[in-house]
């Protein structure tokens, strides 16, 4: 028996919740019904916040910026009380959000349980290379070391697009740095991953926030557009693909909006000779466990050394024979579902690939649930090396090379790369060749000790108090 909160959808504009009611537009086209990932059991239909709602949406978010009304209680002990109501109201719902994004997602493991830890002790949201940051929003505050005074004034209204691999998770610490910084926000779920929202709505309300400091909207790109083109928009947050990013980056210029895209890439996955080849497949494997492969870190092209190329295959497909696939409810499973557009993308583009002469799929032999959305962890080889595709899932195309700088040249022909994992001794010399933000060397680690830049078209910017304050100086 699904529950309630996956079986219908709500927004939350000016402190009501009232349901959208649009049912055409783009996506509705291609997927009339979200669907349960595990099962394929149908949701809700897909539905759009129709433009007016939008604008009232738009307008509650400027006039709490304008009013000053949300900064002035972040100064004051009332924030304390504020942010543990909606930790609180967070902690209670913690289950439910697990189980909303499970049904959308696939996978049992909710990653936006941060949330209360962030907000009772939100000074792990400064930027501690800031030196001069102000310790509140709109006052002023001495420089250290010198006369004069800083001000951080808060941009105004956000915009934070959540993806659809990890709706809320993603999500949650944009929208809790923007509060935190003063800026209220309007969050747009993705329509294909929508129900979380739901059980955020209501801890919104639990914790009686300032009306109209959070927003929620659906919708898709017809609705994105609206808000990112508004001249009430100050800031737009996006998580998710490099083509929309890019489009976003371009409604974002009439007006120089300042927008922080994190993005994804075609990954490489390099295995140098001297390799422990168990540990190398362990390590994809991992990514490929993670958000069963739906994930903007996931390896998509492994690159191993022609010498290796054989015993990498047999321990491949030995470990990932021994994977269990099905429904995440249960946990004998250690691989879940896809979301079901993820998994309609991957299985069209590997279906495109395996049209061509030469390519071959490398998959064991598991059987899968009927019913539902799943893959099984393969590699595609023999794809040409100028065929570079983000597959988004547990799979990955297969290369190999003679030479460590053909490696290098390999992993750099990718238009994007958000990681790159090193599995040799070679390790400092590929990460000195290849243009990546972020280097896993003989591991597969999922949380970053620091931050660190996106390389081209793999992100841009960072969700931190230079982007959502503007610092005023008085000499």
């Amino acid at each position: 028996m699904l529950p309630s909160f996956v079986l219908e959808l709500h927004n939350l504009v000016d402190g009501h919740i009232k349901a959208p009611t649009i049912t055409d537009f783009d996506e509705a086209m291609t997927f009339s019904h979200t669907k349960d990932a595990a099962s394929g059991t149908t949701l809700t239909p897909l539905l759009a916040t129709d433009p007016a709602t939008v604008d009232v949406a738009l307008a509650t978010a400027h006039a709490v910026h304008v009013s000053k009304a949300w900064t002035a209680l972040l100064a004051g002990p009332e924030r304390e009380a504020i942010f543990e109501r909606l930790a609180a109201a967070l902690e209670a719902r913690a289950e439910n959000i697990r189980i909303a994004e499970m049904v959308d997602v696939g996978d049992r493991t909710a990653i936006s349980g941060y949330g209360p830890m962030v907000l009772r002790n939100p000074d792990v949201l400064r930027d501690k290379s800031l030196k001069d940051e102000a310790e509140f929003v709109d006052m002023w505050s001495s420089l250290p070391n010198a006369t004069g005074a800083i001000k951080a004034v808060p941009i105004g209204p956000v915009v934070v697009l959540a993806p659809t691999n990890a709706p809320l998770g993603s999500s949650l610490i944009q929208i809790l740095s923007a509060i935190f910084y003063g800026c209220p926000v309007i969050v747009k779920p993705s329509p294909f991953a929508p129900h979380s929202f739901n059980v955020f709505a209501e801890a919104i309300l639990a914790a009686s926030l300032p009306q109209g400091l959070i927003q929620i909207v659906h919708g898709g790109a017809a609705v994105a557009r609206r808000l990112i083109s508004s001249p009430f928009t100050k800031g737009v947050c996006f998580t998710g693909s490099t083509s929309v990013g890019l489009q976003i980056a371009e409604l974002c210029a009439p007006r120089l909006t300042p927008f922080v895209l994190e993005l994804g890439g075609v990954n490489p996955f390099i295995v140098l000779p001297g390799a422990d080849v168990a540990l190398a497949v362990e390590g994809l494997l991992r990514t490929f466990l993670c958000v069963n492969g739906q994930y903007c870190c996931g390896a998509t092209s492994v690159l191993v050394h022609a010498s290796l190329r054989n015993t990498f295959v047999d321990q491949f497909l030995g470990a990932a024979r021994k994977i269990t696939i099905g429904d995440p409810r249960d946990e004998k499973n250690a691989m879940g579902a896809l979301n079901m557009c993820i998994s309609t993308t991957l299985h069209r583009a590997v279906a495109a690939l395996l049209d061509a002469p030469g390519v071959t799929l490398l998959a064991p032999d598991t059987e899968l649930p009927k019913n539902g959305f799943y893959a099984v962890p393969s590699l595609i080889e023999g794809v040409p090396d100028d065929v570079q595709v983000e597959l988004f899932g547990p799979m990955a195309l297969l290369r190999t090379f003679q030479t460590t700088d053909e490696a290098i040249a390999l992993a750099n022909a990718a238009p994007a790369r958000l990681k790159t994992y090193v599995f040799g001794s070679d390790a400092d010399r590929v990460a000195e060749g290849v243009d990546c933000g972020w280097f896993d060397v003989n591991q597969s680690e999922f949380e970053n000790v620091a931050s660190f830049d996106f390389s081209p078209l793999s992100g841009f910017g960072h969700a931190d108090a230079r982007f959502f304050t503007r610092r005023v100086l008085r000499n």
